[in-house]
Order: C-alpha cells, then sequence, then structure tokens
C-alpha cells in the first residue's frame, strides 16, 4: 500500500516542497516516486536492523527526511546510493547516542547510591577506564544548562517502546512541532557528544603520559 503525501507530512512534518523534491528524484510519474520511496525506506530500515540499531524505521525516515531537505542546487545522480551515505551517518549518530546514554544511565545509578559493586572478576583497567568515562560525562553534563539536560533525558528515555509517539507528545507538551524538538535534541546531543569525545581523548593523553613517566622511573 502506498502512503500518500498528507500521511507522510503529518507523521513527520517534512515540508510539501521538500517532500515533492525528493519525490521528483526517485521519479518524474507520482505513482512510481512514491512506490520507490517505499521500498528505499524498507531497505533503509533493513539496514538500520541489521546493524542493530535502535527503532530502525525512525532512523529510516530521519534518512529520508535530510535528503528531503538537500535543496535543488545539490545534484543527487543516484538517490539510493546517497541515501545509504546518509545512513551512515545516521547509524553512527545513533551508536554515539546510545553510547552516551548508558553512560548517563550509569552515572544516575552511582549518583542515586543505586549501582552495584564491581564484581570480583573486574579488572584494574576497566575500573579507571570508566572513572575517567563518567568523569568526563559529568563534566560535560555540568556544562548544559538545566533544561538541556532535562530535554535531553526525556527525548532519550531508557526504555520507550512507542517512541515516535513519545516524542510527539513530549513536543505537544512543549508547544513545539516534532521537527523543532528534533533539531533541539540533535543541538544538544552534538554539544554533549563533542564534548565528551575530547574530554575522553584528552584524558587518556594525560593517563598515558603519566604511565609513560611512571615507567621511566
Amino acid at each position: 500500500m502506498f502512503r500518500n503525501p498528507t500521511t507522510a507530512r503529518k507523521r513527520r512534518e517534512v515540508g510539501e516542497e521538500d517532500l515533492k523534491r525528493l519525490l521528483a528524484r526517485l521519479d518524474p510519474d507520482p505513482r512510481r516516486a512514491w512506490q520507490a520511496y517505499n521500498e528505499l525506506r524498507l531497505a533503509l530500515s533493513t539496514y538500520f536492523q541489521h546493524n542493530h540499531c535502535v527503532d530502525p524505521e525512525q532512523l529510516a525516515d530521519e534518512t529520508l527526511d535530510r535528503i528531503a531537505r538537500k535543496p535543488e542546487a545539490v545534484e543527487i545522480a543516484n538517490v539510493a546510493e546517497f541515501a545509504f551515505g546518509i545512513a551512515r551517518n545516521v547509524r553512527r549518530e545513533a551508536q554515539r547516542s546510545k553510547a552516551l546514554r548508558t553512560d548517563l544511565a550509569d552515572l544516575t545509578q552511582r549518583e542515586e547510591g543505586k549501582s552495584k559493586e564491581p564484581s570480583p572478576e573486574d579488572t584494574v583497567v576497566t575500573k579507571i577506564e570508566m572513572t575517567r568515562r563518567l568523569a568526563c560525562l559529568r563534566r560535560c553534563m555540568a556544562k548544559l544548562t538545566a533544561e538541556e539536560r532535562q530535554l535531553f533525558q526525556q527525548y532519550h528515555p531508557d526504555e520507550c517502546e512507542a517512541l515516535d509517539e513519545h516524542r510527539k507528545r513530549l513536543a505537544d507538551a512543549m508547544g513545539v512541532s516534532l521537527t523543532s524538538l528534533r533539531m533541539r535534541a540533535s543541538r544538544i546531543r552534538r554539544k554533549l557528544e563533542d564534548c565528551f569525545q575530547d574530554c575522553c581523548e584528552r584524558s587518556a593523553r594525560k593517563h598515558l603520559r603519566g604511565s609513560n613517566l611512571e615507567n621511566r622511573k
């Protein structure tokens, strides 16, 4: 069954002109264009699913949204090939976000005193690495405003089966569009990821320098 433009716009709030531009790039004939759109979306969903991504259909929609927003000036010779290039970036972003949420959950547990004592099998290296990562995450989270921290945690809940509906309700509660909410959450995620990566790299370099000095003694 083909989707129609009205349904797609309501669900993902893609601009009408953006959507028309994407369909025209897929095929001049509207019916064949929608068929190509659905086939590409299925292929993208399968790609994300095979890469063990959470909510592969949402990531497929995000990929198509990004292509739809490309202006006419951007030449796309092969939409499917271009789409999978975009999908690789979306996958990496999703995986970094998942890793960040895991670290955030660990930090929250520790701060609330709910974390369990490390098992006897834990190595010293693992403990040191976790300590450094948690310290970096704590510093980076502290750099966010209280509003940014709250939005990030609400947009990325630990468990949520109907994630699309959860985010739509969140957008409604905030009085903004779903697209606006996505953009706001994306900016916060990039800010946090950049800070976290930079902090971890600097911490690792500092630890390495310390180890080298210790070995020279």
